[in-house]
């Protein structure tokens, strides 16, 4: 759920340079998706959906880092950006939120997500220059929004919340409306139909970022499995047709997309009891190619940007409180002791996984 969010945050910092402006994310008019099952895998079958239960509570640590260059030109790598965010079921599986969509009702649990914490870090960069960056995103922390989660895991609605109760600076809002908004653009859905080792479901979404038109298709196949952790394989692609873009140089100028292309590959073990992501490795990267005008003439360049993740979650009493008991009780909490006791501490880069099919170990 919050792996959308540092993807936000990444391409916030890797984009605007590119002419994707940050200020408008995802709009939900122009917003379109379905999900085509491709093969059911082996025998024996297993529904994967999110199953979460009032007070249920999970934290997760987003690591990303990446670059941005002009092409046949040195790549400018971006500090690691390092964030702690709590997540607490408001409204759980048992009580969803509905919603009509495309004829169908859409049971939805309802989450509140709060960053505990977010820094930026990396030896290449001098101290003063991060000191003065984690000052500037201090204020970040104590962040919260809600989320409606339906039960292939897509983030249908987020409503950002408040900044420690004060109005952040232009800048930072538009930082973090962008990564709220972003939230439906990840490319990771669970199947809508009970799979085994080798399923193959397709995920097609359009989108609208920050003005330009993106079709992203994302292909999922479940390589690993047992009664505790599915293991699914993600890869992503995103190409947008030729439209007039802000120039990147230029404010209120406009220049054209000629090209543009995405690619992307990762990794997910996820709870088979919730449907959240234990742990992730991702990588992506695009090229935008751009024509521009100089002086009366027209220029051509091409953008190259690199983004790569990794995630992990702790859950239950891991995750820093105790489970709710409630009227949406959920499984016991030897089972949420199970799944935090899969997951080892962000820095020993372990964990326990079930046997996987093919070259797609996490």
């Amino acid at each position: 759920m919050l792996l959308t969010l540092t993807v936000a945050l990444g391409c916030q910092r890797g984009c605007e340079g590119c002419g994707i402006s940050s200020k408008a994310g995802a709009d939900a008019s122009e917003y379109s998706q379905y999900t085509d099952m491709v093969d059911a895998g082996q025998k024996p079958w297993t529904k994967l959906e999110v199953g979460r239960w009032t007070g249920y509570r999970y934290t997760t640590v987003i690591e990303t880092n990446g670059s941005l260059s002009l092409q046949g030109q040195k790549p400018v790598e971006y500090p690691t950006l390092v964030m702690t965010v709590r997540i607490t079921t408001k409204r759980g599986t048992a009580d969803p939120i509905l919603r009509e969509r495309d004829f169908k009702t859409l049971a939805l649990v309802e989450e509140e997500a709060v960053i505990d914490s977010i820094e930026l870090r990396g030896e290449k960069f001098p101290k003063e220059y991060l000191d003065h960056m984690n000052e500037q995103l201090s204020p970040m922390a104590g962040t919260s929004n809600t989320m409606l989660v339906a039960e292939d895991a897509e983030v249908v609605e987020v409503r950002a919340g408040k900044l420690g109760g004060v109005e952040p600076p232009a800048e930072l809002k538009s930082f973090l409306d962008s990564a709220w908004q972003s939230q439906p653009r990840y490319p990771f859905r669970l199947p809508g139909a009970p799979v085994g080792i080798g399923a193959e479901w397709h995920f097609r979404e359009t989108l609208s970022a920050g003005g330009v038109k993106i079709i992203q298709v994302s292909t999922m196949r479940l390589v690993g499995l047992d009664e505790d952790l599915a293991v699914i394989k993600v890869s992503s692609r995103q190409e947008a047709p030729s439209q007039p873009v802000p120039d990147p140089i230029l404010p209120g100028q406009t220049a054209t997309l000629e090209r543009y292309r995405g690619d992307g590959t990762g990794d997910l073990v996820v709870d088979r009891v919730t449907g959240v992501p234990l742990r992730g490795k991702f990588t992506t990267s695009a090229t935008m190619t751009l024509d521009v005008e100089r002086g009366g003439k027209p220029e051509k360049f091409t953008v190259v940007a690199m983004l790569s993740m990794l995630i992990t979650t702790t859950t239950g009493e891991d995750a820093g409180a105790e489970l709710v008991q409630d009227d949406d009780p959920g499984p016991q909490d030897a089972a949420a002791d199970d799944s935090a006791a899969a997951v080892d501490a962000p820095s020993t880069g372990e964990m326990r996984v079930p046997a996987v099919t093919g070259d797609a170990a996490p």
